[in-house]
């Protein structure tokens, strides 16, 4: 398994989404007029946008539960 995002990690997605959601699936979830406006509170996840990528902030979106949830690789332990 893969080691996950580190706090320092997290601090930065969250600070660069503004606390928001980044989530860019506006078909595959239900935000069809653009970005998802959840906030990032609670279980929200980095995600990282390659599976095989690095956790860097270059690779990884901060997604809330529920968009986290539509993601192909939900469950995925690689993400």
């Amino acid at each position: 398994m893969i080691d996950g995002p580190n706090e320092a990690l997290r601090q930065a997605v969250f600070r660069r989404s503004g606390g928001s959601c980044e989530c860019p699936m506006v078909m595959i979830c239900d935000h069809h007029d653009g970005r998802c406006p959840e906030t990032l509170s609670g279980d929200w996840q980095v995600h990282r946008l390659k599976a095989d990528g690095a956790y860097a902030l270059d690779n990884v979106i901060g997604l809330c539960s529920k968009c986290h949830r539509n993601t192909p690789s939900y469950g995925d332990e690689r993400h």
